[in-house]
């Protein structure tokens, strides 16, 4: 599989299971904006025409790695 397919298993998810995502959670991030989201009302302008996700990886270590730019 190329880095663009889809995975086969990939199942888009609906509104109600964001919105329930989101109430456990308390946000979510739009990968189209790169913004997070904490309401439902923000939720839906995002559902329609953009990439939701319920969870990013955060690399603590990227801070220990990267230089400094000064």
């Amino acid at each position: 599989m190329s880095a663009t397919e889809a995975c086969d298993r990939f199942k888009e998810p609906s509104l109600s299971e964001l919105k329930n995502l989101l109430k456990e959670r308390g946000w979510l991030y739009c990968l189209t904006c790169k913004k997070t989201i904490v309401d439902e009302e923000e939720l839906e302008k995002h559902f329609m025409k953009h990439i939701i996700i319920g969870e990013i990886l955060i690399d603590d270590a990227v801070f220990e790695e990267a230089h400094a730019g000064d």
